[in-house]
């Protein structure tokens, strides 16, 4: 099983986050072939919301970090400035856009099959 949090675990390489993800997915095909749908789909499922918030958290940052206020002649202007990243915060980011489709199909397919053969979830 993945992390919860693998995308942003060291070290930030995006080859070897897809080994792990690609591993990983493995895994739940192989699981979801014998209907076997615990503890994968529950565990896909935070995982994807952990990558969400993740992006939700980055982007609250990043407007935060943008906004400087100036003062001229008693009026408050926004100036809008850009911010670097980190090429760390880069690697995560586009493990992140590139993982969460591929579970969130997998969360589809899984939720099919609970459809189809109803069983008792576990984590």
């Amino acid at each position: 099983m993945l992390h919860i949090d693998w995308f942003a675990e060291p070290p930030m390489d995006f080859e070897q986050k897809n080994y792990l993800l690609f591993d990983y997915i493995q895994q739940i095909d192989n699981s979801f072939k014998i209907q076997k749908l615990s503890p994968y789909l529950l565990y896909t499922e935070k995982l994807v919301e952990e990558m969400t918030r993740f992006k939700e958290n980055r982007e609250r940052m990043r407007t935060a970090l943008q906004k400087k206020k100036l003062n001229l002649s008693r009026k408050i202007h926004w100036i809008v400035t850009e911010v670097d990243e980190n090429p760390e915060v880069k690697t995560v980011v586009e493990v992140v856009d590139y993982s969460m489709p591929i579970l969130e199909s997998k969360l589809v397919l899984g939720y099919k099959l609970l459809e189809k053969y109803p069983q008792i979830l576990w984590v």
